[in-house]
């Protein structure tokens, strides 16, 4: 307690030196905690169920490298049934689907809103082991697919926010896609969905797929939309789990041959935060914003202790007093300690405080649309971590000062002599600023790489024309009330609608967009292929397109032609596909004209390529060429429209919002955007990273400028009286400047030396994150080095200056 009253009358003596500690310590701390939040919500916090270490997440795998989502795929609800029946090693087991956009109502007269949420079978709420705040889950009878009452479980804060708490909200009905749900409970205040990060606000049946925009989910063993989790049974490892799947996945195999699952198995992994396909892009992110951010840590770090060094080293008389007066070193240690470890405390707090100010500026750099949650305030891990941290940075900077303070020499003090240890001191401090200028260049070149690859990364041609496209997507026929054949009239006469509108030159549907995560493959062969040379086909992507793609589209054709309405009328089978699979067949060209048979599949027949496109991006801007394949079908499940207009998309925007409200004004509710708005989830990432790694880069410098100064600031105080007898013996002004500011270069050269070594062997981490550019590019590492030297002579030149001006005459005097 004397330690701790004395390191308060130490911060009260220099509150300014102080301030600036606990300053650039807390924008180091809160910089952390803002990230460590995010990270927890999407990587390390379970799922708030019972018992989650029981939870298992199970997918059909296939280990073909070329397959996507790394071969972990979702389950079909054919397959989700046989698993549920057969599956002797789980106690239970659910499905859910997330829902990106569906369109409600909450009250007559209300405006529309989009509201995320799951489509779960009738077990999801009880294997989580969960209990409604309010009302009942699912039962058995309302999940069947001849439920003629719809019903739904609301999340915690849509109770709260949109119907203010009140239990009146049981048996009231929302409107959801124009049809009427009757809500039957509420999910617990701390649930929000199985899929870490994104806010769900509903739960419905996985029966009302179509309704709700996920068509064919129930009948398609093929449609692997249901991501399935299952508890295990008491006494049951993962490893026996796993085999177990997989046995009873080969089983369906052989029961529901096709050629394109005939390589599946069943997997089984712990259940965490995002689910395993998605896992490894979000976990790549948030590492490299970790250990940004614990670099800017180490920067505030090494700025902090040279404060407490100049304050230490201000002190070392009185503690050589002390120390003849019989305290001990260690005594003397602790007491240091004490002061850096309060100081430490005091930033945390602070740190808190910028967290809280820092996570709304994140949340606005998701996406438009995008529901991504915000952590949920400040939890008690929250501030244990922040506290934790600040505790071990207050041991980290202060031990440093503390023990080069307390190797004292008495009698020099005592004599009021010099104790000869300025050499000593003067290296520690040049130590701290080398060390931090190193840092400082590993965050800057990180910095101007991601700045450098979003430029690239705008530049990539996905494949189609943004800068003429509007899009129109979340249209589902079926949820409108049109089935079967009326489903495919009804998306015609949306098409045909949209192409009255002045200035629109093409407008055509395609089943799913480049670059959204949606994907359908099958295995393809050219007549007189080998099966044998080439497995039981060529995996190639698929997509269903309609009349007029390729010019609403902008997509350019290498050969042949697209898709025309007379074509769909004949009812021919024919396709286009892209320049990467007309090469792997024909290398030398004419792929036109040729078929291909779709082998196991006897839902294709064989199809006639009449056009190859060029190659785009079907997953992300980052991806190599991969095989395409466009097929003409009569589109009657829900899709997006892409409509080429000539001017400015935004301008058509309400031109397009009325010809589809006159056709029907629950299309009002469609998710209507431009080219420009559309990219912003491709180019998320690239964003992402290059906002947060520039505003941690000037941070870096910012603290890298502040400690620079205050180090060049002190030496020069403390060398007045050297400069003054310099200038008496003959010393211009122009050699002191000189000498100050060559002093401060030095410094910054060789932690500029150490930081390229430092960022060479740290940025090759970030090659799967980078567009079109290598983490060794020069360019980058140009920009970061240059702007630290000149900020290093910005820093150095206030200090330089006073030097340059020191009087002579009180220096001969004290002589």
């Amino acid at each position: 307690m004397r330690d701790l009253r004395y390191a308060l009358r130490l911060i009260a003596k220099s509150p300014w030196l102080s301030l600036v500690a606990v300053l650039s310590l807390a924008l180091g701390l809160g910089a952390n905690t803002t990230i460590f939040a995010f990270a927890n919500r999407l990587l390390l916090q379970k799922p708030p169920v019972a018992n989650p270490s029981r939870l298992v997440e199970i997918y059909t795998h296939d280990p073909d490298p070329r397959a996507a989502l790394n071969g972990d795929y979702p389950l079909s609800y054919p397959d989700y049934l046989s698993f549920l029946h057969r599956a002797h090693s789980l106690s239970g087991l659910l499905a859910y689907s997330p829902l990106n956009q569906v369109n409600v109502v909450t009250a007559p007269g209300a405006s529309t809103q989009p509201w995320t949420g799951e489509l779960v079978t009738d077990g999801y709420f009880h294997v989580l082991g969960l209990h409604p705040a309010l009302g009942r889950w699912f039962v058995s009878a309302e999940d069947t697919v001849n439920d003629a009452s719809p019903v739904v479980v609301l999340s915690f804060a849509i109770w709260k926010t949109q119907f203010g708490g009140l239990p009146g909200i049981l048996g009231r009905t929302v409107q959801m896609n124009g049809a009427p749900y009757s809500v039957i409970g509420v999910a617990p205040e701390s649930f929000h969905g199985l899929f870490g990060g994104v806010e769900c606000n509903f739960w419905a049946p996985v029966t009302m797929s179509d309704h709700l925009g996920e068509p064919g989910v129930i009948e398609q063993r093929a449609h692997r939309a249901l991501l399935a989790v299952g508890r295990l049974n008491p006494g049951v490892t993962l490893a026996a789990a796993s085999t177990e799947l997989d046995m009873i996945q080969h089983q369906l195999d052989q029961q529901y041959p096709k050629a394109e699952l005939a390589t599946f198995g069943g997997l089984a992994v712990p259940l965490e935060a995002i689910p395993k396909p998605f896992r490894g892009s979000a976990s790549s992110i948030v590492l490299l914003l970790e250990v940004v951010v614990g670099l800017v840590l180490l920067i505030a770090c090494t700025n902090t202790a040279l404060v407490l060094l100049a304050q230490a080293l201000g002190r070392q008389r009185e503690w050589a007093l002390r120390a003849a007066l019989g305290a001990s070193r260690r005594r003397l240690l602790r007491q240091g300690l004490v002061h850096s470890v309060l100081l430490a405390l005091i930033a945390g707090g602070l740190g808190l405080g910028i967290a809280e100010l820092l996570w709304p500026l994140l949340i606005r750099l998701r996406p438009s649309g995008f529901p991504l949650a915000p952590p949920t305030g400040l939890s008690a891990s929250l501030i244990a971590f922040t506290f934790a941290l600040a505790l071990v940075a207050g041991i980290l900077f202060g031990l440093a000062p503390a023990l080069q303070a307390t190797r004292l020499r008495v009698l020099d003090y005592i004599k009021d002599g010099t104790p000869g240890s300025g050499g000593v001191r003067s290296r520690l401090r040049s130590g701290f600023i080398i060390a931090q200028m190193a840092l400082c260049v590993v965050v800057l070149v990180g910095a101007a790489l991601c700045l450098r690859s979003l430029a690239r990364a705008r530049a990539i041609n996905p494949g189609f024309d943004t800068q003429h496209l509007v899009l129109v997507h979340d249209v589902s026929p079926q949820s409108l009330g049109h089935n079967g054949p009326a489903a495919h009239q009804f998306l015609l006469q949306v098409r045909q609608a949209v192409d009255r509108v002045p200035g629109v030159t093409a407008a055509a549907w395609i089943v799913e967009v480049p670059l959204q995560t949606g994907e359908s493959d099958a295995m393809v062969l050219p007549p007189g292929a080998s099966p044998g040379t080439h497995g039981e086909g060529y995996r190639v992507e698929v997509t269903s397109v309609s009349p007029n793609y390729f010019r609403a589209s902008g997509t350019p054709l290498l050969a042949g032609r697209g898709f025309t309405e007379a074509d769909l009328a004949a009812g021919r089978h024919l396709i286009v596909i892209n320049e990467n699979l007309a090469r792997h067949f024909w290398p030398q060209g004419g792929a036109v004209g040729h078929e291909f048979t779709f082998p196991g599949d006897s839902t294709h027949p064989p199809a006639t390529i009449v056009g190859v496109a060029a190659n785009g991006k079907y997953h992300n801007l980052n991806e190599s060429p991969r095989p395409y394949l466009y097929e003409l079908t009569p589109i009657a499940t829900p899709g997006s429209l892409m409509i080429h207009v000539a001017g400015s998309p935004a301008s058509f925007l309400p031109a397009i919002r009325k010809q589809l409200q006159l056709l029907d004004p629950n299309l009002l509710s469609a998710n209507i955007q431009t080219g420009a708005a559309f990219m912003e989830l491709p180019l998320y990432t690239a964003r992402m990273t290059s906002v947060l790694l520039g505003s941690f880069g000037i941070l870096a410098l910012l603290l890298a400028i502040v400690g620079l100064y205050g180090v060049m600031a002190t030496t020069v105080t403390r060398r007045t009286r050297e400069y003054g007898i310099r200038m008496a013996l003959g010393a211009g002004s122009g050699n002191l400047l000189r000498l100050v500011l060559g002093q401060g270069l030095r410094l910054a050269l060789w932690g500029t030396l150490a930081g390229v070594v430092l960022a060479a062997l740290l940025t090759r981490y970030l090659s799967s994150l980078l567009y079109g550019m290598s983490p060794a590019d020069p360019v980058s590492y140009f920009a970061a080095v240059a702007l630290l030297i000149a900020v290093t002579l910005l820093a150095s030149l206030i200090p330089a200056l006073r030097a340059a001006r020191v009087d002579p005459l009180p220096a001969l005097r004290q002589e």
